[in-house]
């Protein structure tokens, strides 16, 4: 029986995969998958989705595989790489494509083209943007020339994203051959479209004239690409130049005909208008001085469409305004157009005499056209139009704020400058006030002189928001020309207390007026009112029969409140008199909203609060401890609310501290389901579960056995391997301080594991917290420690021995954990350093020691340093060690005794017989804490921090002072060589280093 040809095999594999029955489905999916790794599957693809007879689902599925796996089969480096022979047959098809009659085929053909001009053009494929372009041309054809002009847009765009310096050389090329030729035939096609939207007789005539504003789009897309990416300087080319002022001439013409013409062609030259727009704004973007040239026309065009587009009866294109206005933005902040005056957070330029550098003489003539341009009454002009215009709220905006308040307040978040007016207009004008100051803020001071008195009508109402989120914007800028105090005392604070209806806009702008100030200038007696304003307006009304607040501004107080928490002038004495009637409210609040990002906002204010009060505010929680598993389970769909959840759980549990044992039979679980990879949502709560199942082990007092269960989870998480691994160590060490017994009884062997596995790999930040929790095990159980994490000691050593000079935190890591090896048993220490000698077949005692001791002044903590120091003490009385430090290193050895002796019993320069470390964390475990003790001894904020310093009352670091235990060393040691041979060693140290010992020998 003959075998079916790979192209019907095909056929009907793609048949069966574009069925919408899964069991058909699927099959055929894995079927197809097999199929890619036959020989000639590319080709077979190709004849499918050319055939315009093949029907058109199966044509759709072929050009999708074929384009997905281009980047496989078609780079020559590839193992799947094609032989020359098929990619000579399939470009040779390719170019049957220009007829292609099905839309959705065509514009995977395009990409397709696209993908291969990347890797073809020019070596392999020379030809193939000239003949699309001749085509285009010469073609009669409707259909055809637009599929020219639509795969050579995809050629050039593709090869524009090359960033190869050859490749971009030949882009290049590209564009100074061809950009002429398509300026030329964007001009006739834009013509040719214009004439053909006049006199629309029949929807034949309207179907012609919208397919040729298309193909002159399309050529339009094509230059635009060729003159941001084709030119290392485009005002040097004449074509290049053409264009730019052509379209200064086209924006207008356009936007009178889209007035005239017929609305089914609206969209499509609204495009049009758009993207010539778009073209001067990336021309800028791309090459400033180059632009600098065409600066003046340009502009001057920005601005009348600006005051064209902010007049009543006009037809105002919303999508070029918004273009416009980046525009202006760029040309305000571009740093080559102001040499000699930097804006806030960039750097001028000074030569030898102190005197501001000119630089460039392009950009001296670049700012000398900007400043000649942006005169003080054209600045007054566009701060005039920004306030009248576009700042203000429209009937739209109202009518949304009525519909959907909650929709209304977070419209304008994230990038939304780039895409709708009244952003764009705020970026604009908070970059104004920056590039000119002096102007701005006088005239912002003017407008709030002229809107004291207070509004009569709607028009001076939207006029005044305007003016007060001017100054909001500004509020940097106008530090200096306002008295906010007074102004907020004397007019914002009264209009914010008057409840009208009327007035509602502007106390929802005040209220997010001083959100903008907060950080910037308010005094102490001003915040108090603040508070007690919002403490107002978030309140219900004692007055049953009073309607309730208006929602968006209760919103936007939470908000403000927010930002006041979170400022560093915060303080909690102050606000402690408003904290349970606005905790209450903003229950209330999150409560009455309904909207995901409106809760999300919320229960950050409720964070912020706790977070600033911790057990202060446990009397106030109690609602939110109830309602959280409720709305926990509304927001399964809603992951990012979730995460607010999750934090707003982690500040509960670490203000309600050992009582918030009580809540782990709903928080274990949601910790469960954020860290389950198997979830798709783990990808948001896995960060904020770990924080808060870490924040519940602190403050614990006992280890439950659900919690002790919870730990069976760990093991994936850590094999993850990324930033995560360094709380899931400190998770870790947290559960080994809370029961070391019963933790280590179950979970042992994978903690040994654990510290094996992700010691050698794990990031300098995770191997800190490891080596620490190893650390801790040594000081707890020091026999049963050693023999436990034997493996990992023994890849200790081998760090030491491998570890690259440049990566001395890691050393420093690996030192301090030996360090505590050789305090707790030297002789292990000794064994297995003489085990690793043996391994590698050599002696590297000598090469460890130096290794060693070079790294000494790595250990940046007191407390590592006297831990070093005591360990080397330690092992001088291991032969082993002792031998070749006292041959080689006797002098170091003594530098590093006289070191921690000096840093630790000399203060003020006396010396004093028990170091400052024993002294200092003596206090800290007896209840007076000191951040110097602060890395093992903890704080008395929650049950931890009284665990470490249990812990360190049992650390011979903590209780043994250093003269001491040195001391007690060269004891042993003078016993272990003799007196006679101990003097002879201690003549090999300087006099100067042996006086600085002498405590050790009293």
């Amino acid at each position: 029986m003959a075998a079916v040809p790979l192209p019907m095999v095909l056929m009907d594999a793609l048949q069966r995969a574009a069925s919408q029955d899964p069991a058909t489905m699927q099959p055929a999916v894995a079927e197809l998958e097999a199929l890619q790794a036959q020989p000639g599957f590319p080709v077979a693809l190709q004849e499918l989705f050319i055939n315009v007879e093949v029907p058109t689902v199966v044509r759709q599925l072929a050009v999708l595989y074929f384009k997905n796996g281009l980047n496989r089969f078609w780079h020559r480096m590839s193992d799947s790489a094609l032989p020359e022979q098929d990619r000579a047959a399939i470009r040779t098809r390719m170019q049957t494509a220009i007829n292609e009659p099905e839309e959705s085929v065509a514009v995977q053909l395009g990409v397709v083209f696209g993908q291969m001009a990347r890797f073809d053009v020019p070596r392999h494929w020379p030809d193939l943007l000239p003949w699309l372009l001749t085509t285009a041309q010469q073609s009669q054809q409707p259909l055809q020339q637009r599929r020219c002009l639509a795969f050579a847009y995809r050629v050039v765009k593709a090869m524009a994203s090359r960033r190869l310096p050859s490749q971009q050389r030949v882009f290049q090329e590209v564009a100074e051959s061809s950009f002429r030729f398509l300026l030329d035939f964007w001009k006739t096609q834009l013509q040719a479209a214009v004439q053909a939207s006049q006199n629309l007789q029949s929807m034949e005539q309207l179907k012609a004239a919208s397919i040729q504003f298309e193909s002159a789009r399309t050529v339009l897309k094509t230059l635009r690409q060729l003159l941001v990416f084709g030119f290392k300087r485009f005002h040097e080319n004449e074509a290049a130049r053409e264009l730019l002022f052509m379209s200064t001439q086209a924006i207008p013409m356009l936007l009178g005909l889209r007035k005239a013409v017929h609305n089914a062609l609206s969209d499509v030259v609204d495009k049009t208008i758009t993207l010539l727009g778009k073209l001067m704004l990336d021309a800028h973007a791309r090459q400033p001085l180059s632009f600098a040239h065409f600066l003046r026309p340009i502009l001057t065009l920005v601005c009348q469409q600006l005051a064209e587009g902010s007049s009543s009866d006009a037809t105002q294109h919303e999508r070029l305004v918004i273009v416009f206005m980046n525009l202006l933005v760029n040309v305000v902040q571009c740093s080559d157009y102001f040499p000699f005056a930097a804006s806030r957070g960039s750097k001028v330029k000074l030569n030898l005499s102190g005197s501001t550098d000119a630089g460039d003489p392009e950009k001296v003539a670049a700012h000398a056209e900007v400043s000649g341009f942006f005169t003080p009454e054209l600045i007054t002009q566009l701060f005039q139009l920004l306030i009248t215009r576009y700042l203000p709220l429209g009937s739209d905006d109202i009518e949304q704020w009525d519909a959907s308040p909650e929709e209304f307040v977070f419209e304008e978040t994230g990038d939304s400058w780039k895409f709708a007016v009244r952003p764009a207009s705020e970026h604009l004008f908070k970059a104004m006030a920056t590039a000119y100051k002096p102007v701005m803020c006088a005239l912002v001071v003017q407008y709030i002189q002229e809107t004291m008195a207070p509004p009569t009508d709607a028009a001076s109402l939207v006029v005044k928001d305007a003016v007060y989120q001017a100054v909001g914007l500004c509020a940097y800028d106008l530090y200096d020309s306002i008295d906010f105090d007074s102004w907020f005392m004397e007019t914002l604070l009264p209009q914010l207390l008057t409840p009208q209806p009327a007035l509602r806009i502007v106390r929802r702008r005040i209220l997010w007026l001083v959100g903008h100030w907060v950080s910037v200038r308010l005094a102490v007696e001003s915040r108090l009112h603040l508070y007690r304003a919002i403490a107002m307006i978030l309140s219900p009304p004692e007055d049953p029969s009073v309607p309730p607040e208006d929602l968006v501004i209760r919103i936007t107080a939470a908000q403000t409140l927010a930002l006041a928490i979170e400022d560093f002038d915060f303080r909690a004495d102050d606000f402690a008199p408003f904290l349970e009637a606005i905790m209450v409210s903003v229950f209330r609040l999150l409560c009455d909203v309904r909207e995901c990002d409106s809760k999300i906002k919320v229960l950050n204010v409720a964070s912020s609060l706790i977070n600033r009060y911790h057990n202060k505010i446990q009397s106030y929680t109690y609602n939110f401890v109830q309602y959280l598993p409720q709305l926990w389970v509304q927001a399964e769909p809603h992951n990012l609310l979730r995460c607010a959840i999750v934090r707003l759980m982690t500040r509960l549990v670490e203000a309600l501290g050992p009582s918030a044992a009580a809540l782990q039979e709903f928080l274990l679980p949601v910790i469960r389901e954020g860290i389950d990879l198997t979830r798709e949502s783990y990808v948001f709560l896995l960060e904020d579960a770990l924080d808060l199942w870490h924040a519940i082990i602190k403050e614990c007092v006992e280890l439950t056995p659900p919690l002790l269960d919870l730990f069976c989870a760990m093991g994936p998480l850590l094999e993850r391997g990324d930033d995560s691994v360094r709380v899931c160590v400190a998770i870790v060490d947290s559960y080994l301080l809370l029961s070391p017994v019963e933790f280590l009884q179950r979970f042992a062997s994978d903690i040994v594991n654990i510290c094996s596995n992700l010691v050698s790999t794990v990031p300098l930040t995770g191997l800190t917290v490891l080596c620490q929790t190893m650390d801790k095990m040594l000081v707890m159980f020091p026999g049963p420690a050693v023999e436990m994490l034997n493996p990992v000691l023994t890849q200790a050593i081998a760090g030491v021995l491998n570890v690259m000079p440049e990566n001395g935190g890691v050393a420093a890591v690996y030192n301090t954990l030996l360090a505590r090896l050789m305090v707790v048993s030297p002789a292990h220490f000794s064994l297995l350093l003489q085990q690793a000698s043996q391994q590698a077949r050599d002696d590297l005692v000598p090469f460890f020691w130096d290794q060693w001791l070079d790294r000494f002044d790595k250990l940046s903590s007191a407390k590592h340093r006297k831990l070093g120091a005591m360990g080397l003490a330690a092992v001088l009385c291991v032969p082993e060690c002792c031998r070749y430090l006292l041959s080689r290193h006797v002098v170091t050895t003594m530098s590093v005794f006289a070191g921690a002796l000096f840093e630790f019993h000399v203060r003020d320069g006396t010396f004093h017989p028990v170091d400052f470390l024993v002294l200092l964390c003596s206090d800290a475990i007896h209840g007076k804490d000191d951040d110097n003790c602060n890395d093992s001894a903890g704080t008395l904020e929650n049950a931890e921090g009284l665990r470490k310093r249990q812990l360190a009352s049992r650390d011979v670091v903590f209780v043994t002072s250093t003269r001491d235990f040195l001391a007690t060393q060269l004891k042993a040691l003078e016993a272990a060589m003799g007196p006679q041979a101990y003097q002879e060693m201690l003549k090999e140290v300087p006099p100067p280093l042996l006086n600085q010992l002498q405590p050790l020998f009293g």
